[in-house]
């Protein structure tokens, strides 16, 4: 059975049910254990295993000291995690890459949008600074206009006032 990450726990029996509890196990895995290793009752825990293939061979013995006639050996693999794997961090670098493409187009479009906001406010300001300056070239004459009905009123007036003075 799995005990977690990178664990494993292996109970093991000989066939001789007499006196089991004074039976013996070892085992031994290349690459992890340097020859034999006494189990320590009947379940053997392998904990942290690195990972890669494994086999792992167990043998018991009796309690008047005959090893068991049969030597069993169990293939165990174990998988890096998905994390680990050269596919995951390409994803992942793909999807960072995504994010960063798609961030760019709406900071792009909001921009754009803004423009064509400015613009239209730009166009709206101009027109409305081209209708006062219309406005005032309109006042400009009209007081013009006045200007000189006035200077002509004062003229006759000015003229008729001589007139009688003298």
């Amino acid at each position: 059975g799995w005990q977690g990450r990178n664990a494993c726990v292996l109970r093991v029996r000989l066939a001789s049910y007499i006196s089991t509890d004074k039976n013996q196990y070892f085992w031994s895995a290349e690459g992890l254990t340097d020859g034999w290793q006494l189990i320590d009752g009947y379940q053997l825990t392998l904990a942290d295993l690195p990972y890669g293939d494994f086999e792992i061979h167990l043998r018991g013995r009796t309690e008047n000291r005959a090893w068991s006639s049969e030597e069993l050996s169990i293939a165990i693999t174990v998988l890096r995690p998905f994390y680990l794997k050269w596919w995951f961090w390409l994803a992942v670098v793909a999807l960072i890459a995504l994010l960063v493409v798609g961030i760019i187009r709406l900071r792009v479009e909001s921009l754009r949008r803004s423009r064509e906001r400015l613009r239209s406010l730009v166009a709206e300001r101009t027109a409305q600074i081209r209708k006062d300056q219309q406005t005032i070239l309109q006042q400009k004459q009209e007081l013009e206009t006045l200007n000189l009905g006035k200077d002509k009123v004062m003229s006759i007036i000015g003229h008729e006032l001589k007139g009688i003075l003298f």
